[in-house]
Parts: C-alpha cells; sequence; structure tokens
C-alpha cells in the first residue's frame, strides 16, 4: 500500500522501495521499545509477619550538670583521727550560739593539726557537722566517717596569738581566726567543722564501662532520714579509689536477694529470692574506700545492701 501511494506521488520504483523498507524498520523498533516498556512485570506478594530489625547499640547517658553540680563537693569521707584534728567554730558574733550567712564566725585549730587556719592557708573553707559511721552492710565493719555539709565561709584573718597584758610579761591570749559565712545550708552552731573547700570538676567526669569486674554493695543513701533511693538520688558504695572505681564509672544494679517464708507450705521454710536487674548508677565522687554514685536509671526503689557490677 505504501509503495503504491508513493509511486502515484512521481517516486521513481526504486526510491519507493527504498523509502518503504526504511519506514518498515523504525516501526518495529518502536514496537520493540514500546513492548519493553509497558510490560507487566509479575510483582511479589507480602504477607503480614513479625519482622526484625537490628537496635543500634546501646549507649551511656551523660551526667546532666544542673543534677549532679550540688553533689560534687557536698560529701566528705574523713576518719574519726581527722574530723578531730579539724578546725572548729568557737564563737559567733555577740555570744551568739546559731549563725547564718553574713554572719563572722571565729574558729580555732585543734592542738593536733596547729597553725591550719592561717592567712596563707587558702581562703575558702567548708563546714560540716553531724559526722556518722558507714558500715559494712554484711561485715558491719566500719568504712568511715560521712559528714554533713552546712555551709561555706571565707576566711578573713588568720588565727594566733598576742600577749594578755597585765603584770605577768609572758602571758598571751589565743586569738582566733575570723570568716564570713558566705552560703549556708543550715544554721551553723558551735562545734561544727571547718575542712579547705574543694572545687568541683565537672570536666573530669566522662561516662565509661569499669575496665575490670566490680562488685560493690550500697551502704548508705545520701540524706537525712532516707532509707530508699530513687532515680537522680545518690547514693554510697562501699568501694574506692583503692579498688580501682574512677568517677563516670557507670555500674548496674541488682536488688537484694531478700529472704521470704513460704507461705503456701505448712512449714513455711525461708526463701532467699533471687537477684534480679534494678537500673544504672555512675559514680562521680571517689574517696580511699567509698564513692558516690548517681542513681540514673531504676525500676524500683534502691536500698542498703543492693548490688553494683559491671554490666
Amino acid at each position: 500500500m505504501v509503495i503504491s501511494r508513493l509511486l502515484k506521488l512521481g517516486w521513481h520504483g526504486g526510491q519507493a522501495l527504498g523509502l518503504a523498507a526504511l519506514l518498515a524498520t523504525c516501526t518495529a523498533g518502536l514496537a520493540q521499545t514500546a513492548s519493553k516498556a509497558f510490560a507487566i512485570q509479575e510483582s511479589e506478594r507480602l504477607l503480614p509477619q513479625a519482622r526484625s530489625q537490628s537496635l543500634p547499640p546501646e549507649t551511656i547517658a551523660a551526667l546532666k550538670r544542673d543534677v549532679m553540680e550540688p553533689f560534687l563537693s557536698a560529701p566528705r569521707i574523713v576518719d574519726a583521727a581527722q574530723y578531730a584534728a579539724a578546725p572548729r567554730v568557737v564563737a559567733g558574733p555577740e555570744n551568739r550560739g546559731i549563725m547564718a550567712a553574713g554572719d563572722r564566725i571565729f574558729a580555732r585549730s585543734s592542738g593536733q593539726n596547729p597553725a591550719t587556719l592561717t592567712a596563707g592557708a587558702g581562703g575558702d573553707w567548708s563546714i560540716y557537722r553531724d559526722a556518722r559511721t558507714l558500715k559494712d552492710p554484711v561485715t558491719g565493719a566500719s568504712l568511715g566517717l560521712q559528714a554533713q555539709l552546712v555551709g561555706h565561709a571565707r576566711l578573713l584573718s588568720g588565727e594566733g596569738s598576742e600577749p594578755a597584758g597585765g603584770e605577768d610579761k609572758e602571758a598571751t591570749v589565743v586569738v582566733p581566726a575570723a570568716l564570713e559565712l558566705r552560703h549556708t545550708l543550715q544554721e551553723i552552731r558551735v562545734g561544727d567543722r571547718l575542712f579547705p573547700r574543694t572545687q568541683a570538676r565537672w570536666q573530669d567526669i566522662v561516662p565509661q564501662w569499669p575496665t575490670r569486674p566490680v562488685r560493690a554493695r550500697v551502704v548508705s543513701i545520701y540524706g537525712n532520714a532516707v532509707h530508699n533511693a530513687g532515680q537522680n538520688q545518690i547514693v554510697v558504695i562501699d568501694q574506692g579509689t583503692t579498688h580501682g572505681i574512677e568517677p563516670g564509672h557507670v555500674l548496674g544494679i541488682e536488688r537484694r536477694a531478700d529472704l521470704r517464708k513460704d507461705a503456701s507450705d505448712t512449714q513455711q521454710p525461708l526463701m532467699r529470692m533471687p537477684t534480679a536487674a534494678n537500673g544504672v548508677a555512675m559514680v562521680f565522687l571517689c574517696f580511699d574506700t567509698l564513692s558516690y554514685a548517681l542513681l540514673t536509671r531504676v525500676t524500683d526503689s534502691v536500698r542498703v545492701g543492693d548490688q553494683l557490677a559491671r554490666p
């Protein structure tokens, strides 16, 4: 049909045959391309089923500065000899027995540690009281004294002595050191003890797993009249720098194994309940034999005697 129409238009026979062949070739190529483009692909049928996906590795949450800052220099662990030898508050203004921020207090060093409150001994001091003994929950052995922070003071003048005057030319009188109360958490009383103030070192607290196995116990809950601790509270554990504990160590908490009676048995035998994972704590302040840790995540209350171990 194509060739007859070309001949009617005046094309020669050879020209008409060549053009007709070219048109046939192009038409076949276009048909083959279109068939590939619009071919119906076989689809995959999906059925409802459980599908697994790997989770990202668990990371250690960093401590929040606003939560930790009040505790970085608050606790202090000392032995009985250190506490007895620490300088003590001996008087307040106008013979008052209770002082507050802004007041001037007077203090003396003990005979076992003379001239501590001299002008060159350092200007900032922390004031503590009510040192109580921390004991091992298993053996009952004393692990140290925990003193309670009650305030901070700045040294104004050092202690010394001066001639008493009068007939005895060699007689002297004691001149106590003078300090100004800069900040108080409780009222300051005569007999409170003074220790050099330590600066918080936040940049040193880096979350990390301990490099060796750890098996520690909670010996105390930090705070007054607290028996159970929850998230963002502080606990004292029975291991310190001598045991390899460092600030930033992350420890898993295991709930203490309780003894219970089997009420379903007529003999009611004692049962030791198995331990259970109860959260994570991070050490932030270390002493020789004791450390302080923040409960960063807990599922149940933490009690004295609960264990901590490397996760």
